[in-house]
């Protein structure tokens, strides 16, 4: 073999070695791209805690409403204040606040529902107010 074919033979056999052994290049690929699928929760509601009140008096109605912004941002939620049990008439400054003040006209047990609504769940929580008569005065 000529020195010349013995040298190429060589050069070869050196840059096939050296080759196996550099370490393979990554490929490079475009990023993942995560989909985040988020879904409605039903909002929480707390009333608030039960009172006693006496006639006449004023109910101050400290209520709590929590919610995801979902189902359709920005989400809307509506809440309402309604009777679901008692023997007077019982009047809200605003029924559609979660906070607001209820007069109520006669003595007794009343239960009183704070309803929030997200457009796909409507949760409601409830709180007692007793109202006393003034001593001495009957209605």
């Amino acid at each position: 073999m000529s020195s010349y074919k013995w040298m190429l033979s060589l050069l070869l056999l050196t840059t096939l070695i050296l080759s196996a052994c550099q370490p393979v290049m990554p490929v490079e690929t475009e990023p993942a791209q995560t989909r985040i699928s988020l879904s409605n929760r039903a909002p929480i509601v707390d009333a608030g805690a039960a009172q006693t009140i006496t006639l006449p008096g004023v109910a101050l109605l400290d209520g709590t409403v929590l919610d995801d912004d979902l189902p359709n941002r920005p989400g809307i939620v509506t809440t309402a204040w309604s009777v679901v049990d008692g023997a007077g008439v019982v009047t809200f400054t605003n029924a559609a606040a979660v906070d607001t003040a209820v007069s109520i006209s006669a003595p007794g047990i009343y239960t009183l529902r704070l309803t929030a609504d997200d457009g796909e769940f409507a949760v409601s929580d409830q709180l007692t107010i007793t109202v006393d008569e003034i001593e001495g005065m009957s209605v």
